[in-house]
């Protein structure tokens, strides 16, 4: 688990560094470059194709799904940059425009051209078409605390992040914060810990389905913890169907204790497929948890606990 931290380039008097200048005039002089409504081709098709196993997590199968995910009709005013050498596509990106900023979605490049910063050169140009249009802020996405995938993006300079009390801060005051990932860690450890000492058999899972429980509109509830405890793994799904689950809601600050069941029944809305390293670990759920019974809730795990012991005594005669 990382925590996401989402970030933004305050655009009234920006003007990247010297690199990056360096980077946009070399990259504008020998490539021509174009700005109009999104629309899907074979060339961008192809693009896509050649970088998409590089996408962590769930990755789309096309251009056209991860754009717009089969709907019917656009939701957002989604644009593009094109750049080309010569009559050649070598990059594409993807941005929402708003009535104040644009957000950056995606980028593509010819691995060909890797030495030339594509990347970032898309990046520099929608930023200065953001700029042309006076707009106040472009929004490049987010980082990952723990991991420098992304972290190319901060080389733009001038950074804030968004916290969790709603507040856009300078990027280096992110260290005095206690992000997500950290508050769900010490929630769960201190559930651990009770279980080790009251020898409650547990294994902790990761739920990559997570965000589908903060979709509205399903007569069932879905689980919206990324990690949880399933207490007493293999007896109880045997004998029950279910799984005896221990999460820490961290919106909240509390334990719930549930019962749930796995399904499929609701993928078929999902037209993306797990990256390797979803289908490689042995802690993933691949399946959608739906809430069969809410048990009990505290803001502490210790009468959870209890709970759970007395199911296991009762219900798995152990």
């Amino acid at each position: 688990m990382y925590s996401v931290i989402n970030i933004r380039v305050p655009l009234d008097g920006y003007r990247p560094g010297k690199s990056l200048r360096k980077l946009y005039n070399q990259n504008s002089r020998k490539f021509r470059v174009e700005i109009g409504e999104a629309f899907i081709d074979l060339e961008k098709e192809r693009l896509y194709q050649t970088q998409k196993k590089r996408f962590k997590g769930f990755i789309f199968d096309t251009l056209e799904e991860f754009l717009y995910a089969g709907s019917a009709f656009y939701l957002f005013d989604t644009r593009e940059v094109r750049v080309y050498d010569g009559d050649k596509l070598v990059a594409v990106s993807y941005f929402d425009a708003g009535s104040n900023s644009i957000a950056s979605l995606l980028g593509l490049y010819d691995q060909s051209y890797a030495d030339r910063s594509l990347g970032m050169f898309t990046m520099l140009v929608e930023i200065h078409y953001a700029q042309s249009k006076g707009l106040k802020f472009y929004y490049p996405g987010y980082v990952l605390e723990g991991m420098s995938a992304f972290d190319y993006k901060l080389r733009l300079g001038s950074i804030q992040y968004h916290n969790w009390k709603g507040r856009w801060r300078p990027f280096p005051k992110v260290n005095e914060e206690t992000l997500v990932v950290e508050k769900i860690q010490q929630g769960l450890v201190a559930a651990q810990r009770l279980l080790d000492a009251k020898c409650v058999p547990y294994e902790s899972s990761l739920y990559p389905f997570f965000s589908v429980g903060y979709l509205e509109g399903f007569a069932v509830e879905f689980l919206k913890s990324v990690s949880f405890l399933k207490l007493f793994p293999d007896s109880f799904t045997a004998q029950t169907g279910l799984d005896l689950v221990l999460e820490y809601v961290v919106e909240e600050g509390c334990y719930l204790l549930s019962r749930v069941r796995r399904t499929t029944d609701f993928l078929d809305f999902m037209s993306a497929e797990f990256s390797e390293e979803f289908l490689d670990h042995d802690r993933v759920q691949p399946a959608l948890l739906t809430r069969e019974e809410l048990i009990a809730r505290d803001f502490t795990p210790d009468n959870l606990v209890e709970i759970a012991l007395q199911i296991g005594k009762t219900e798995l005669a152990l």
